[in-house]
């Protein structure tokens, strides 16, 4: 476990490296965990946008927008509705979600020499795993089903 200065200081650290590679400058990073390979992987705020990002161990970044972006539309285009922009971000969140889970479950398989030995460390690190952000994301996938069907009835 690392202790509150040796936190800060990786987060002072990492803050660094990012807006360095990150010109629009970053106002704070809501969420940091391990990567594969070392890497880590993160999410980062800009005002009201919200970036994830994953940090090599060369220092390099990547990072895509997770909401509060606008995309350029055809003005012709019609507007769309608050349930499926809801809808949309959710399904972003949890594509996120997933793929967190799956590199944490890809880094056991590769780590693992057989079967059992993969079953055994998937059985212990499940406790580990992220299933607040996932509940949460569930019972915002199930309002958002609730928004929708009121739209249409009232349509």
């Amino acid at each position: 476990m690392m202790n509150t200065e040796t936190k800060k200081e990786f987060i002072n650290k990492l803050t660094q490296i990012l807006n360095s590679q990150y010109q629009d400058g970053i106002s704070r990073i809501t969420k940091i965990r391990k990567g594969e390979n070392r890497s880590i992987r993160g999410t980062f705020e800009d005002g009201d946008k919200i970036f994830d990002f994953v940090l090599t161990t060369d220092d390099k970044l990547e990072f895509k927008p997770v909401s509060g972006v606008d995309f350029a539309e055809d003005e012709d285009d019609e507007e769309e509705s608050l349930p499926d922009a809801y809808s949309r971000q959710l399904q972003t969140r949890s594509e996120t979600l997933v793929e967190d889970w799956m590199d944490n479950i890809r880094g056991m398989l590769e780590d693992s020499d057989d079967l059992q030995e993969f079953s055994e460390k998937l059985t212990q690190n499940y406790p580990d795993f992220n299933t607040e952000e996932i509940t949460d994301l569930i019972a915002s996938a199930m309002a958002a089903s609730r928004l929708g069907g009121m739209e249409n009835a009232n349509s």
